[in-house]
């Protein structure tokens, strides 16, 4: 392994051979493949694009372009190479490899996994292949296909980490949860400073009620190179928050990260930072502003996100303050309810729903990031029409599919153009006797009202409503209905239905 001076006498001779001749192919490519071992993909890119246009017909260097392009991120335009590659030599087995790694990339997983299974019996000791081609499969939803796929990939190479820190992720979504920690553990003796496994792992050990030192590796979520979906914010300024400080007399910023359910879970704990004598700005979404500056009480100043914020002495990530609170099942500030809806909202919609004949049943029955795992198909509520209730639509926007389906239900009453807020949902859930909600903001919105709230999960669910329980240490109004199959409704639906039948006799 050459040492970093090694390299860059290598590089700095390629150089001086370039600038005495700018066609040497040989320097070219040396300098070219140096550099993308060195970490700079866009220098190596441009000697590559020069190499080529030395020698077009090269699938070599079409195939180093490509993987270079792959690099960066430009997944379709190194699938132009791979396949210009593979159309000069078939035979280039590494473009193959790359073509599915950028099929893959695109989540074109179809397309990746026929090209897997062409490369993986050409070259069956490729442990890389073997991973990828699982990834494919776990993307088609295959998950025991995967699980095969990441085992054949770890037993051609004990020590490759992202195949075990795979086969965990792929154990994890078939419910086989201790096994999928123990294959998480296995991915970080190899490679320790992994943040996604590390971050993995915790979510699997907060899922089984191992909390403590789990909150700790939750922290990582900031490190992971899709950590854009918990919305960071640059606050490093001002000192962050881990309860290590004593916040009396202290003004503490915090600031919501992640989805709007993940706030109004979370959210709790304002009242909790306050009644240790701080004073909290808390920053949210606009379309929870309204609904949080209302119910959260004294010593809390909210403000919507994008509003000028005051000077604050501390900061702190909603998500992080369970670690900051120490937080175990039995210390979950589980109070309820703490929120409440608008008065006057109220008003304006117990006059739009009209006089209240039979019980009224909220019902959301899918989120707005359209996830398969967590939604339902509007029609598998079907058994919910011929309920004696009304159903009441939560939902702000109906997916197309949904749509023709909503307008053949006789019971479901749909306000989702009507709409506009957190303040609306909470009215509506103020004037339902239960609701009804998939793992989505409504869901929280109503336990965090104390109003009674039937959850439906999938097989795998979310870590914060653990395993093998009805109730939930967050939300004690929260029962929780869950599916006994990955993937299948029925169940779940058929033993909603009786419940609903059962509360209306009572």
């Amino acid at each position: 392994m050459p040492t970093e001076r090694q390299e860059a006498d290598t590089l700095a001779a390629y150089d001086r051979l370039l600038v005495l001749d700018a066609r040497d192919l040989h320097a070219r490519l040396g300098r070219a493949a140096l550099l993308r071992t060195r970490g700079d993909p866009a220098r190596a890119i441009e000697d590559y694009r020069c190499a080529l246009a030395l020698a077009p017909a090269r699938a070599d260097i079409h195939c180093a372009l490509g993987a270079c392009l792959l690099d960066t991120g430009d997944a379709q335009a190194a699938l132009a190479h791979l396949d210009q590659a593979l159309a000069l030599d078939p035979g280039v087995h590494e473009a193959s490899f790359l073509r599915g790694a950028a099929l893959l990339a695109r989540h074109e997983f179809a397309a990746a996994l026929a090209c897997l299974q062409r490369y993986v019996p050409a070259q069956p000791q490729d442990a890389r292949g073997w991973n990828n081609l699982g990834l494919a499969h776990k993307g088609l939803g295959q998950l025991e296909e995967a699980l095969a796929a990441f085992c054949a990939a770890i037993e051609r190479a004990p020590a490759f980490d992202l195949a075990h820190a795979n086969c965990a992720n792929a154990l994890y979504r078939l419910g086989r949860f201790e096994e999928a920690r123990r294959a998480y553990e296995s991915a970080l003796r190899i490679q320790p400073a992994n943040p996604h496994t590390r971050w993995n792992l915790a979510l699997c050990r907060l899922l089984l009620g191992d909390w403590p030192g789990a909150w700790i590796d939750y922290e990582l979520r900031w490190f992971r190179r899709d950590a854009a979906i918990f919305a960071p914010r640059d606050f490093f300024h001002r000192p962050w928050w881990r309860g290590e400080v004593d916040p009396r007399g202290k003004v503490i910023l915090l600031h919501a990260e992640q989805g709007l359910g993940d706030t109004l879970q979370f959210c709790r704990y304002a009242r909790m930072l306050a009644g240790h004598g701080a004073r909290v700005v808390l920053e949210v979404p606009p379309s929870l502003h309204a609904l949080l500056a209302r119910s959260l009480g004294p010593g809390i100043d909210t403000i919507a996100r994008g509003q000028v914020l005051p000077a604050f002495d501390l900061h702190c990530p909603l998500l992080s303050l369970p670690l900051a609170f120490r937080t175990t099942l039995d210390t979950i500030p589980a109070t309820v309810p703490y929120l409440r809806a608008s008065a006057g909202t109220t008003t304006v919609w117990r006059s739009r729903l009209g006089p209240k004949t039979r019980p009224r049943i909220g019902l959301a029955w899918s989120s707005g990031i359209s996830d398969p795992a967590r939604d339902i198909p509007l029609a598998l509520l079907r058994p919910l029409d011929g309920g004696d209730y009304d159903l009441i639509g939560l939902q702000t926007q109906v997916h197309p599919a949904d749509l023709a389906e909503q307008s053949t239900f006789v019971n479901l009453r749909s306000y989702a153009s009507r709409i506009a807020d957190f303040d609306d949902t909470a009215a509506l859930v103020e004037l339902c006797d239960i609701v009804v909600s998939v793992d989505t903001s409504v869901a929280h919105l109503a336990g965090a009202m104390g109003k009674p709230t039937w959850i439906l999960l999938p097989f795998a669910p979310d870590w914060r409503w653990q395993i093998g329980r009805s109730d939930s240490p967050w939300y004690p109004s929260a029962t929780l209905l869950r599916q006994v199959q990955r993937g299948r409704w029925e169940s779940v639906v058929a033993e909603l239905t009786l419940a609903l039948s059962r509360s209306m006799r009572t």
